[in-house]
């Protein structure tokens, strides 16, 4: 069975760690990359072709970069959002600039089968700019 490739996107070094420790140890799936959200991110994205990125859903450059994909090379992109809850502005940014799913960044460390499945059902979906993102 192939397996799900990930790459994940954000600031926070400890973030990345956590995301790719969670990830990478999954049966399943395959971390493709770890990367801060810099200029360069977007060619590296396009570069190693993952099947889901993750973004930081907390900050404009974050957004910038979802806004691109969407636009440019829509692949299923989760966003760490600071809740998962549908009111939070963060969580309304990314379902409407095209994110699949948003994660509490608070769920990060707690709740690892929770994001591997996430991921692997983000693999699965066709990404478009959509209003019905899953929240969890």
């Amino acid at each position: 069975m192939r397996k799900v490739r990930v790459c994940i996107v954000d600031d926070s070094v400890t973030m990345r760690a956590m995301l790719g420790h969670m990830l990478g140890d999954e049966r399943g799936l395959e971390v493709v990359g770890v990367v801060d959200d810099t200029a360069e991110t977007y060619a590296f994205i396009r570069r190693v072709r993952p099947d889901v990125v993750t973004i930081d859903g907390t900050r404009e450059e974050g957004f910038a970069l979802l806004d691109r994909l969407m636009a440019e090379w829509p692949v299923p992109v989760i966003a760490i959002t600071p809740s998962a809850e549908p009111e939070d502005e963060a969580v309304r940014q990314a379902a409407t600039r095209g994110a699949i799913a948003c994660f509490a960044k608070r769920e990060v460390g707690l709740n690892a089968a929770g994001l591997v499945k996430l991921v692997k059902k983000a693999a699965a979906m066709k990404p478009r700019l959509r209003k019905d993102a899953i929240f969890a």
